[in-house]
């Protein structure tokens, strides 16, 4: 089987996102070989880097050499922030060990979160459920809430600690309970 893709056309990502942001980028391909792919043959899939895609949707039809076909992938955003993340994909052929084929791709980014933080508290008017109306990463927000049941009020605080703990309910709740050593940063 002659399987061989050329890229034509990709979408452009922003620079930066901030941490529970989802995107979708898009990539399309011409099949410039000599063979079908077969639908069930193909794939478009992680190949190294930092996997943070959720979701690739492709029309899942043969692809005739000289067609073209669109992957588009939708990534969410890791909770790490302040660094540069990237992640390759690439075309497999399933019929031969996942052989590579065609031009490795590839989406980068850089998360921020200043930005998020600040525009997430920007009104002091705000009540702790229109903030977290910002929020897109359910499983953040889920959290957020839990503390405030138990008591912990403090918006911005609850979102620094949960930041520094990585997302992680008990390790934000010792360093809320001070089982942690912590400096002031943590509530800035």
């Amino acid at each position: 089987m002659d399987f061989k893709a050329k890229l034509l056309d990709e979408t452009k990502e922003e620079p930066a996102y901030l941490p529970g942001e989802r995107f979708v980028k898009a990539w399309r391909f011409k099949n410039v070989g000599t063979s079908t792919w077969p639908k069930d043959l193909y794939a478009f899939e992680f190949n190294n880097g930092d996997m943070f895609h959720e979701s690739v949707e492709v029309d899942a039809v043969d692809v005739l050499p000289g067609q073209e076909i669109e992957f588009k992938v939708t990534f969410l955003v890791p909770r790490s922030a302040n660094q540069k993340i990237c992640e390759f994909l690439s075309l497999r052929n399933k019929a031969q060990d996942f052989k590579l084929f065609g031009p490795k791709v590839w989406c980068e980014i850089f998360v921020k979160v200043a930005e998020e933080k600040s525009s997430l508290a920007e009104s002091l008017n705000d009540t702790y459920e229109e903030k977290l109306t910002k929020i897109s990463d359910k499983k953040l927000v889920k959290t957020l809430r839990e503390l405030k049941e138990m008591g912990f009020l403090d918006f911005q605080v609850n979102f620094n600690v949960l930041d520094r703990a990585k997302g992680d309910l008990n390790g934000a709740l010792q360093l809320l309970c001070g089982e942690a050593n912590i400096g002031q940063s943590v509530f800035m």
